[in-house]
């Protein structure tokens, strides 16, 4: 910050009259130099300074005791849209208008007496315009002012009882996506839309799977349309330790240039073509509010977010500006104006924390009660990689061991080796996840599929023995031997049986061209097989014969 000298010397001799005539001191008859010499040394004298601290209105005195304790400066709109404006004027305006003699807010009156200059300075969000109090005058008044700061943002003294630790399980939804994308390349993919039912029972984080995509779009281990992996890079991030592969997401979404945090909230919507806020600048805000935040310690998550509206409510506006962004509710009311901050910059810190940070393993989350909305987080140590990307981390890896049972089935615990689930899900069939346990099944199909990308059986079969606990059970050693030898032997497929009372019914049924196509197989003299897609058309080409046929489910 500017001296009072350095503040002053800017000022026209009018400005530098008016100063005077409020502390109760006539204008030196000096040069120019000389003359604000003089006028800083009379303001920084003690005597001087008290008695006008003591003149000043209450609501002055509040406002210059608020932009000391944030500092000695505080951003110039924050400033005028909680304590009142400050009019642009000429000097001319000025002069025939005197607006020191009827003051239009707190802050005009700290202005014409010299107490506040204004200057701008350069920000995370570009330049902006700051009032501070000169850096001399700021000293003498920390030694007069009251302190009735507010108590900075303290920790909780306890452990929430129920706590929501951070995973690594990112880096498994990736690998899960890798392998669907390597089965079968998606033809596209839409931020706004899920991912289709096969893929999203896979995820542990379903919530994840947009900013997977982006983010492995971006790191360009992913290539499309149609959206496939990249072979060198995604057997780098697979193969990767762990602990690599979630610093690569985590600073991924920190430097991400086309995921927007604010874009994805539900409950805002932006009715032009480009959302107004700068993804990055939005983000590396939230992140420079946590920054100071000690990691380890608990913190309420309401608490820190009305922290930010008091003291610093602009960390993703240039210019402190709340009106300009045309933003609406889900019923289209628009959402302008800084009494609207809890709706939309408050609603980005909360989603931060809570989304990208707890799913990318650097904020554990916790609550009071299962029912009562009290929200604290924590910063884990891998959240100093935001502040530091070259910092080491360590996350644990699992030891658990895949199992593979003589039925074909083969579970596989979350957080094995990414490389060899990756390669089991390219030759087995996907079953489910539950219990941080991913289940899948050995079939013809899936090993002929994995025939086809260049996966002999005995590859498999090597795979399978490095990575059970003992010998591979010697019903799957058949199986697989059986295949390589024969191939697909049985399927399953699914149809409907149609079953007439008499086999004249079916007799007829058959005759006729219209109806006949719908017959698959016949079973017996009065069963067929219908294909489950047939059988309205079947339905309809009996009843245009004068034959009625119930559709499946009925009560018989």
């Amino acid at each position: 910050m500017r001296s009072l000298l350095h503040t002053l010397e800017d000022q026209d001799t009018g400005y530098l009259r008016i100063l005077c005539e409020l502390w109760g001191f006539d204008l030196p008859q000096d040069s120019d130099r000389s003359v604000v010499d003089e006028i800083t040394l009379t303001m920084l004298n003690r005597n001087a300074l008290d008695e006008l601290l003591d003149s000043l209105p209450d609501a002055a005195k509040q406002t210059l005791e608020g932009i000391a304790q944030a500092g000695g400066r505080m951003a110039l709109p924050d400033l005028v849209r909680d304590h009142g404006e400050l009019r642009e004027m000429g000097t001319g305006k000025r002069d025939r208008e005197q607006p020191w003699r009827n003051p239009a807010s707190p802050v005009e009156v700290l202005w014409y007496r010299g107490l506040i200059g204004r200057a701008f300075a350069d920000t995370p969000q570009g330049p902006q315009e700051f009032a501070y109090i000169p850096i001399d005058l700021l000293q003498m008044l920390s030694e007069t002012l009251p302190d009735s700061s507010a108590p900075s943002l303290s920790p909780l003294m306890q452990d929430p009882k129920h706590v929501f630790l951070s995973t690594s399980a990112a880096v498994d939804d990736a690998t899960t996506l890798l392998a669907a994308m390597r089965g079968t390349p998606f033809p596209s993919f839409e931020l706004s839309q899920k991912p289709g039912p096969t893929v999203e029972q896979f995820l542990l984080i379903p919530s994840l799977h947009n900013l997977l995509l982006t983010l492995l779009q971006e790191t360009l281990i992913i290539e499309g349309p149609p959206w496939t992996p990249n072979p060198e890079r995604a057997r780098a991030f697979i193969d990767a330790p762990r602990s690599q592969a979630i610093r690569d997401l985590l600073l991924a979404w920190k430097n991400s240039v086309t995921w927007n945090d604010l874009a994805v909230l539900p409950h805002i919507l932006c009715n032009t073509d480009v959302w107004p806020n700068d993804p990055g600048l939005s983000r590396q805000g939230v992140l420079d509010l946590l920054q100071p935040l000690k990691r380890g310690l608990w913190w309420d998550l309401n608490d820190f977010v009305e922290q930010i509206r008091q003291t610093y409510p602009a960390f993703q506006r240039p210019g402190g500006d709340f009106d300009s962004w045309y933003l609406q509710n889900q019923s289209g009311i628009f959402l302008h104006g800084i009494e609207n901050w809890n709706m939309v910059d408050g609603a980005l810190i909360r989603s931060v924390i809570t989304g990208p940070l707890h799913w990318l393993g650097a904020v554990d989350l916790g609550q009071e009660s299962q029912s009562a909305s009290k929200p604290s987080f924590r910063l884990t140590s891998v959240s100093a990689l935001l502040f530091d990307p070259n910092v080491a981390v360590h996350v644990e890896e699992p030891d658990k061991a895949i199992v593979i049972h003589p039925d074909g089935r083969i579970t596989v615990p979350r957080g094995v080796n990414g490389a060899v689930r990756y390669q089991i899900a390219r030759f087995s069939h996907w079953v489910s996840v539950e219990n941080d346990q991913y289940e899948y099944r050995l079939t013809p199909s899936t090993l002929q599929r994995a025939r086809a990308q260049g996966l002999s059986h005995q590859h498999i079969r090597t795979i399978l023995e490095k990575t059970c606990e003992s010998s591979l059970p010697r019903p799957v050693d058949l199986a697989l031997t059986r295949w390589a030898e024969r191939g697909t032997e049985a399927y399953i497929k699914q149809y409907w049986i149609l079953r007439v009372q008499s086999p004249d019914v079916l007799e007829m049924l058959r005759s006729k061209k219209s109806t006949n196509r719908y017959l698959k197989e016949i079973l017996s003299s009065t069963t067929a097989i219908v294909q489950p897609s047939d059988w309205p058309k079947l339905q309809a080409a009996a009843a245009r014969l004068g034959f009625l046929i119930d559709p499946p489910g009925s009560t018989q």
